[in-house]
């Protein structure tokens, strides 16, 4: 998530019901681990502050959480998505009432694979750790090398050592286009080594 246009400032039931278990989750989501419907929001709205919504973008990040419309996840289920979960959730606007137009979802993406290769990815940065890495704030196609094992399982997936990033494979990123979806998610080429 690079674009801040696509990081909305929104509350959450979760969070307003048990911040540190909200926490934990998204650590767990982040991480890859796959959470059963109860750690997602049932409800988002947006703070106080925020502009009315009227047209919502296809995916944009809900204060760590990945929302996806339902046009998106048809065209990720039509891929092999393998343990990804999508769980619906309402979208409000800041009055707490008022919907947004629109069906949208929670993304657990929750497959995980180690294809990610750091030394070769010279703009990312160093997050937490020596093994775990991060996007930097301006990526271009090529800038993430990852090994062949990308090209193998899921269409979907995020890598454990590159923090708060997930992968998709070409033909789920060509359909994505195809759909007119792609432009919400920022997609950029990888280098398969």
């Amino acid at each position: 998530m690079m674009n801040e246009r696509l990081i909305f400032n929104v509350t959450s039931d979760i969070v307003l019901d048990d911040e540190s278990r909200a926490v934990d989750g998204l650590r767990r989501i982040s991480a890859g681990e796959r959470l059963s419907e109860d750690w997602f929001p049932k409800k988002i709205w947006f703070n106080k502050n925020s502009k009315l919504k009227i047209a919502m973008p296809d995916f944009f990040d809900g204060n760590g959480y990945y929302i996806v419309s339902k046009s998106c996840v048809e065209v990720l289920k039509a891929f092999d998505v393998g343990d990804a979960t999508f769980y619906p959730v309402c979208v409000l606007q800041k009055d707490q009432v008022t919907r947004v137009e629109g069906d949208f979802y929670t993304m657990n993406i929750c497959n995980r694979k180690q294809a990610f290769i750091g030394a070769e990815s010279p703009e990312t940065r160093p997050f937490l750790s020596n093994e775990e890495r991060a996007l930097g704030f301006v990526q271009k196609d090529g800038d993430v090398a990852v090994s062949k094992h990308a090209l193998e399982g899921p269409d979907i997936w995020v890598d454990t050592k590159l923090h708060r990033a997930f992968f998709v494979s070409d033909k789920l990123a060509q359909a994505m286009k195809e759909a007119g979806i792609s432009r919400s998610f920022g997609l950029r080429r990888c280098r398969v080594l």
